[in-house]
Formats: C-alpha cells, structure tokens, sequence
C-alpha cells in the first residue's frame, strides 16, 4: 500500500478534525507501516482517547493490534 500518502492524508484529516479517532487510528497504522514508531504510538493513543466507531470491528481490531505491538516496545 501506499502507506506515505495515506500518512499525509490522515495527518491533515486530523488536522481539521482533531476529535476524529477514526482518522488517528488509520494515521498511527500508516505510521507504523512507515516505521514511525514512535509518532503512531502517539496517534494510537490518541485515537484511544478519542474514542473509535463502535461498528467497525475492523479498525478497532487493526487499531488495538498495532498500539499492543507498540506498548511492548514504549511502555
């Protein structure tokens, strides 16, 4: 995937809606396929706080997968 232009899409979604957790969630894995870790474990945790769509067991599940594998590694 083209995980660089979906990094600067989602980073100037987040941008115009900060309260979006979808857009942090989907920001963070971008990141994190970019090896940015640091930076989605940041975007991760914010699209915990935000709050994710309850409907979309898809990125709820992708999401939580990703800030696990980056909690082992950040704490």
């Amino acid at each position: 995937g083209n995980y660089s232009a979906a990094e600067e899409a989602f980073g100037r979604l987040t941008g115009l809606k900060p309260e979006a957790g979808a857009a942090w969630a989907l920001l963070g894995v971008s990141r994190y396929r970019n090896g940015k870790h640091e930076a989605a474990f940041d975007a991760l945790r914010r699209a915990a706080l935000s709050g994710l769509p309850a409907d979309n067991k898809a990125l709820l599940s992708t999401a939580r997968f990703h800030l696990a594998a980056l909690m082992t590694r950040f704490g």
